[in-house]
């Protein structure tokens, strides 16, 4: 069998039974709005707030699991997302919102992107999750290394919204010699 990843950040859960993973961080999801928009002054909003808009999401089956969940989360609030657009890039997502194609939802960490034309506004109490996944067969000290770093520079950029590292990675981080 050939394995083509050995780590990998992903916002679902892995499947597969030589896939292994853990929660790096758990955020809310961002409102993607024209910095224009009535919404876009909020300091928080409810996701009820977007129904009626136009949406731009990424295609369903790339990502469906995290789909799925956010066209639930709508449907909970109300409301079934109208999908005017899709795309898969975070960068093109804003572009599109910024040229006023539609909003749309992303991890509120995008919003260090700073693209012009855009506000991200928390969504209030719907989150994503940011998973560091790896090939479990394949997991070395290298592997340990990174989520040992992977943990700690989380909880530095993001402090806001943090998840504890597991017992067994201490978070002193000895990179090997010779990176």
């Amino acid at each position: 069998k050939e394995t083509r990843m050995h780590l990998g950040f992903m916002r679902t859960n892995p499947k597969g039974p030589d896939v292994d993973s853990e929660l790096i961080l758990k955020e809310p999801y961002g409102a993607v709005l024209p910095s224009d928009h009535p919404l876009a002054m909020k300091n928080r909003i409810p996701l009820g707030a977007l129904a009626g808009e136009r949406f731009i999401l990424w295609p369903p089956s790339l990502v469906d699991q995290a789909y799925d969940e956010l066209v639930a989360a709508c449907r909970r609030h109300g409301f079934a997302p109208n999908v005017s657009q899709e795309t898969l890039n975070a960068h093109t997502i804003m572009g599109m919102v910024s040229a006023r194609m539609g909003v749309s939802l992303l991890a509120y960490s995008y919003r260090h992107l700073n693209r012009p034309g855009v506000r991200m506004v928390p969504i209030q109490g719907l989150s994503t999750e940011l998973r560091l996944a790896w090939v479990h067969p394949l997991a070395s000290p290298l592997v340990r290394q990174f989520r040992q770093l992977t943990h700690q520079i989380a909880m530095e950029q993001e402090p806001q919204y943090p998840v504890s590292c597991p017992e067994d990675l201490p978070l002193v981080v000895e990179l090997p010699t010779g990176l």
